[in-house]
């Protein structure tokens, strides 16, 4: 028996050699080439809803009404029930994705509303009432007193640049 150089190498280091080429395979019946796979959905998988409800991006006026809803402590099926065409865990995952910027949204008009209302001060009319005179003017210590600074409309005075 004739044996190639590299064979009787390998086989004097004491190395399996490698094969000269790949396995035979075996001839496959004609039964089974012959088979033809059916590809329809099996019946009881339900149909994908149409393509013009899927990922269709939340409006602003949708996104407040989620809020609102959370804020109420609905559950999610109950929140479910105002986008039916949403998925609970799209409505989940959405709440979640953005609600750190509504509760931004939401300080930031408090404390404008607090800024509004004489700098933390409540705003409340009888309180007003109470700081006027006889002469319906108001003093100089009530939150809503004019600046003194800002010369009034009746002193005519008038700016240089104006001039």
């Amino acid at each position: 028996m004739d044996l190639k150089p590299w064979i009787a190498r390998a086989l004097l280091a004491g190395r399996k050699p490698l094969p000269d080429a790949a396995p035979k395979r075996a001839p496959i019946p004609k039964s089974i080439a012959s088979f033809q796979i059916n590809f329809a959905p099996p019946a009881h998988v339900s149909p994908k809803r149409p393509k013009k409800l899927q990922r269709r991006p939340w409006t602003t006026a949708e996104l407040k009404h989620l809020f609102r809803l959370k804020d109420r402590d609905s559950s999610w099926e109950a929140i479910q029930s105002y986008f039916p065409e949403r998925s609970i865990d799209a409505i989940k995952q959405t709440f979640w994705k953005h609600r750190s910027y509504f509760r931004s949204v939401k300080s930031a008009r408090k404390k404008r509303l607090r800024t509004i209302q004489g700098f933390g001060v409540p705003f409340r009319l009888d309180t007003i009432a109470e700081e006027t005179d006889a002469q319906n003017t108001v003093k100089i210590n009530s939150p809503t007193a004019p600046d003194p600074a800002i010369p009034d409309a009746d002193t005519k005075e008038k700016d240089d640049i104006c001039a």
